[in-house]
């Protein structure tokens, strides 16, 4: 009796597909003044026409028609049209556990997160999950979650960070496990000489392939991730701005104000007073 022969591949996945659709829809952006709001799930927008300011994360990015931007949950953001050319888009609104590295892997993240592709397939997907969402029948929901796969996978296609084995190279552990350091020790007097040290490796090259891996030098993310834990404790406490400085790991009040008005155009104070009457009146 001779025996078969069998091809079997063991897949390495280390990640889940879990993404669900919410809701969808078209609309003209008729609002020519800034709109702040939260949302609680994740929405990507696709301009089919016009012109338009989103600000996410205090950056403000200028979008056109073909623009595709993405929206994160429990962040601020504000988003208006130019007067003179308002956008129309069409946007989905889905939630899971699988969003945020499939958005990543997509290339959009919460400090990229528009994306200036002008591709006819993008927009041919999501009119096809407007379209059977319409439908409101289990078979036309399957059809509806294809159609948003279909987008990722495109994106994703498109993206050359993807094209790579999904074995975690050394160098990807690096780089995870300094992202943990920063995230354990940001209150200290950290530096990046202090987690090259921590990691047994050379500091100029964890820089290297800190910024190959994250598009970021290893000192802006944890300027900036102290960053955001500050502004995060000026809006949920009653600290004063010494006090949030000490705690989120800059060197002095004069060093903090410093880099928060580099960041985010303002003073401290200032944010807190113009965010929180934001927060009151939404």
């Amino acid at each position: 009796m001779s025996e078969k022969n069998k091809d079997v591949y063991i897949i390495n996945q280390s990640f889940s597909f879990d993404i669900k659709i919410l809701h969808c829809g078209i609309e003209q952006m008729k609002n020519h003044k800034l709109s702040c709001a939260r949302l609680d799930r994740f929405v990507i927008s696709y301009i089919t026409e016009g012109e338009g300011i989103y600000i996410l994360q205090n950056r403000l990015h200028h979008i056109v028609k073909g623009d595709l931007f993405m929206t994160p949950p429990a962040i601020m953001y504000s988003q208006h049209s130019v007067p003179e050319n308002p956008y129309k888009y069409y946007y989905i609104a889905f939630q899971g556990s699988a969003c945020s590295q499939l958005l990543r892997r997509a290339g959009m993240t919460e400090n990229s997160p528009v994306l200036h592709i002008g591709e006819p397939y993008i927009i041919k997907q999501m009119k096809k999950i407007y379209s059977e969402l319409s439908e409101n029948t289990f078979s036309s929901l399957i059809k509806a979650n294809i159609a948003l796969f279909n987008i990722f996978s495109f994106l994703i296609y498109k993206n050359p960070q993807n094209h790579k084995k999904l074995n975690e190279s050394q160098a990807e552990i690096y780089v995870r496990m300094a992202i943990k350091y920063i995230e354990d020790k940001y209150s200290s007097d950290i530096n990046v000489t202090d987690i090259a040290n921590y990691l047994h490796i050379n500091r100029s090259y964890l820089s290297e392939i800190f910024k190959q891996i994250q598009q970021q030098s290893i000192k802006k993310y944890l300027t900036l991730y102290r960053l955001e834990k500050a502004r995060s404790l000026l809006l949920s406490s009653d600290l004063t701005v010494l006090k949030i400085s000490l705690l989120t790991g800059f060197k002095n009040e004069k060093n903090f104000f410093r880099i928060f008005k580099k960041y985010l155009i303002c003073s401290p104070d200032k944010y807190r007073k113009i965010q929180l009457n934001e927060i009151k009146t939404h």
